[in-house]
This record gives C-alpha cells, sequence and structure tokens, in this order.
C-alpha cells in the first residue's frame, strides 16, 4: 500500500514538473527576440527536433520540453535535450535550467540546458543550442556534435533569431514647398524627437521654442511627443532610426 501511494505521488510531482517546466515557455525571450517561435510545434508539424551525428541522435526542443526525453526509458519529466547511442537514451538538458546568452561572433543567441544525467567525469551533460539569425530563411539544423567530455553543441539558423523589423513611429507631415515640417511620436517608449538644421529656423510645440534667425548658423532642437519646424533652408527631425524633414 505504502509503496502504491509513494509511485502515485512520483507520478504526481513528474506532471507538475512538467507542467512548471512548459510554463517558463512565456519567458523565450532574448535582447529583443521572441525565441518561442523556434520552438518545434511553432512553425512544424514536429513536438521535437532531431538530428542524427554519426551514430549519435541528438534530440531537443527550444523552450519546452522534447516529449522522447521525457517518456522514453531513460527520460526525465522536463527534460529539453537528450541523445540517443545505440538503444539507450540519456538526458543532457533540463529545461528548468535553461539560460540563455549572446553568441560569440553574429547577431542571434544560445541556450544551454544544464542538470543533464551525470557523466562519467561526474559532472552533470549539458546542451548549448545557438541560434543564429538567417534574414528570410526558415529553420535549418547546421549540426551537432560533442564539443569535449558530456557537452553537447547544436547549431541552427532561422529567421526567428533576427531580430524584428522597427516599425516607424514617427508620423511626418511636411512640405518642401513651404518649408514646413510636422512630426509626431507615436511612441512613449522610444528616444525623444531630434531636431537638427540650417537656417532661419524656428521649431515649436505647446511647451517649447527653439529658433535661429541667422541664416548661417546651426540649430539643435528636442521635443517629447510634437514638433512643427519652419525654416528658409532645411530641417531634418528624428527618432530612434527614423527621420523625416524638409
Amino acid at each position: 500500500m505504502k509503496r502504491n501511494i509513494f509511485n502515485c505521488l512520483l507520478s504526481i510531482i513528474g506532471i507538475l514538473s512538467v507542467v512548471s517546466a512548459q510554463g517558463s515557455l512565456s519567458q523565450c525571450s532574448f535582447k529583443g527576440v521572441d525565441y518561442a517561435r523556434m520552438t518545434a510545434n511553432y512553425s512544424t508539424t514536429m513536438n521535437e527536433y532531431s538530428y542524427t551525428s554519426k551514430d549519435t541522435t541528438y534530440i531537443y526542443n527550444i523552450c519546452d520540453v522534447a516529449p522522447t526525453c521525457v517518456t522514453q526509458t531513460g527520460g526525465l519529466a522536463g527534460a529539453s535535450s537528450c541523445q540517443i547511442a545505440g538503444s539507450t537514451l540519456r538526458v543532457t538538458g533540463m529545461l528548468n535550467a535553461g539560460t540563455f546568452n549572446k553568441l560569440t561572433q553574429g547577431t542571434g543567441a544560445q541556450i544551454t540546458y544544464g542538470h543533464g544525467l551525470q557523466c562519467a567525469n561526474r559532472q552533470p551533460r549539458q546542451t548549448n543550442i545557438q541560434m543564429q539569425c538567417a534574414e528570410g530563411q526558415p529553420t535549418i539544423i547546421q549540426s551537432a556534435l560533442e564539443i569535449s567530455v558530456c557537452n553537447y553543441q547544436i547549431v541552427m539558423s532561422s529567421k526567428y533569431a533576427c531580430l524584428p523589423p522597427q516599425k516607424n513611429h514617427l508620423k511626418c507631415k511636411s512640405d518642401s514647398s513651404t518649408g514646413m515640417v510636422q512630426v509626431e511620436n507615436l511612441s512613449s517608449s522610444v528616444a525623444a524627437i531630434q531636431c537638427l538644421g540650417s537656417g532661419d529656423i524656428f521649431c515649436y510645440n505647446n511647451n517649447q521654442n527653439c529658433k535661429s534667425f541667422d541664416s548661417t548658423s546651426q540649430i539643435e532642437c528636442q521635443f517629447l511627443n510634437k514638433v512643427t519646424c519652419s525654416t528658409t533652408n532645411t530641417v531634418t527631425c528624428s527618432s530612434g532610426n527614423f527621420t523625416c524633414g524638409v
């Protein structure tokens, strides 16, 4: 009776571990990129990734468990990576031990799953997955290998490892014939509007004026939300990576 209760408790703990691990999927972002888009079932019909190199098959997922690593003999609840050599499955990383870091070269990120099955050197196995940005390209597994004793590296490339394109948050209305430019910042989370120019310039909003009536001088103004400028020469207003002007 006690043995049955103990086994039941182990099953419940295992289920809770999987649920808890899967819950961390919502935290799968790093440096402005949502890597949840690289989870196997996001853009494919698969539940996990699989790649065979020599006599070893590497199985893993991004920000989620890999079902084979959980359900097959030798698997563990909450496992995100494992390998199969012959008929033996070994867990090589746990989801709740996953950490993000930037790549040493190129654009993208790497995630390392630790706390895998103990190796012969008495150290836990771990898997490092490098996700490289490849603009406009599908998700591809480039390689998988053991780079040192019980330390595994998988290299992937994908458009989902790239920063999403920025939306233009500047609303611009300009008229070169009158020398007027009106600029509105549509986002409160980006830098203020900065206007640069030369000549006879008058920039203003409800709270601030910035002017120069010397045709040879340079002028620099900064506004928080909206600005209107008139000039007899040139003026350019910018915020972040976006500009407008006359």
